[in-house]
């Protein structure tokens, strides 16, 4: 949801729940538009309108939990992230997350999605520089995101690895004129920890399986030794 500052407020997606049977809930991800506009006269707004409207140029696909935040003296705003939830059955829910980034403008009647494409950095002594590729905030739904002086500002949000959820708290922010990088202003490593914790109880499973083999391996040999 956002608000303009000629006093429209725009409504857009949502997620709801409905029922397929008994105890069974399916969930459905909205992604239409509606717009709230104070009546002509209005001076104290206290009288508003609901239209639905119809979206142009490169809108996203289906997903909720998105991030927003309107550019102050302009009827725009900028979309960050979300989640996409596709349901295989009653209890196999599979969430795809995104960090992607739009633009979303609303100075004409008929509100227009652009898709927004960070450049990476062109030289080889820039490159160098970096060491890797351009840091980017990872994938993921519900972060904080404020625009002020030409910059936006990306913090924090959840995302799901595995069974677990994670609230994280990074901190990105990205000159909106350059569009050249992400600049990493606070870094989180719970995503590494988790995974080196997956990726270490992976070998301690690997090595009992290898260790109950190798048993298993032993009392074999022993039992054709007792027979011969």
């Amino acid at each position: 949801m956002f608000a303009m500052d000629d006093g429209r407020i725009i409504v857009y997606g949502g997620y709801y729940k409905e029922k397929v049977k008994k105890d069974y809930d399916k969930g459905i991800i909205l992604i239409d538009m509606y717009m709230l506009t104070p009546e002509k006269g209005d001076t104290d707004c206290s009288n508003y309108r609901w239209s639905k409207v119809k979206q142009a140029g490169s809108l996203p696909t289906a997903r909720c939990s998105l991030s927003g935040s309107p550019i102050p003296g302009h009827n725009k705003a900028y979309v960050f992230g979300g989640v996409y939830d596709e349901e295989q059955g009653e209890d196999d829910l599979t969430s795809t997350f995104y960090n992607e980034l739009y633009m979303l403008d609303m100075e004409q009647n008929t509100p227009t999605w652009r898709f927004i494409s960070v450049k990476e950095l062109a030289s080889e002594e820039a490159q160098n520089l970096v060491n890797s590729e351009t840091p980017a905030p990872t994938p993921r739904s519900h972060s904080g995101l404020a625009f002020k002086h030409n910059t936006l500002f990306v913090y924090g949000g959840i995302v799901e690895k595995g069974s677990k959820s994670l609230t994280l708290s990074d901190f990105y922010s990205l000159d909106i004129k350059k569009l050249k990088k992400w600049n990493v202003i606070c870094n989180d490593d719970i995503l590494k920890t988790v995974t080196s914790d997956c990726s270490s109880d992976d070998s301690m499973s690997t090595g009992d399986s290898s260790s109950e083999s190798s048993e298993s391996d032993g009392s074999s040999s022993d039992g054709q030794m007792d027979t011969d």
